[in-house]
């Protein structure tokens, strides 16, 4: 995104458009990073993130345009479907030594 930024600059302002620009996006990263961080320690904000998670997959299955007739079906298979990547979004960035956090409390 730098690059296509900086092209249709000139070519002594090129360079410093995407050292400046490199520099603003690993700051920009970092800051955000941080936040990230001291909001995942708030209690429950995994928790309100799936609920969050279902609603938007609610809403995108009633907004799907060949979505089936037989709502019952087709509404638990998709529950289903949202709690398995609900499920799937709280394995824990040390998931590399087999570390599982439950938001639910029962791991």
């Amino acid at each position: 995104i730098i690059g296509m930024a900086a092209a249709g600059l000139p070519p002594e302002l090129r360079k410093k458009a995407i050292f400046w620009g490199i520099i603003g996006a690993t700051v920009l990263r970092i800051f955000f990073a941080l936040i990230v961080v001291q909001l995942l320690s708030i209690t429950g904000i995994k928790v309100i993130g799936g609920l969050l998670l279902l609603w938007v997959c609610w809403r995108m299955w009633l907004d799907s345009p060949g979505r089936a007739d037989s709502r019952c079906e087709s509404v638990s298979s998709g529950i289903f479907v949202a709690l398995v990547v609900v499920r799937c979004l709280c394995v824990s960035p040390r998931g590399l030594d087999g570390g599982f956090h439950d938001p639910f409390g029962s791991g």
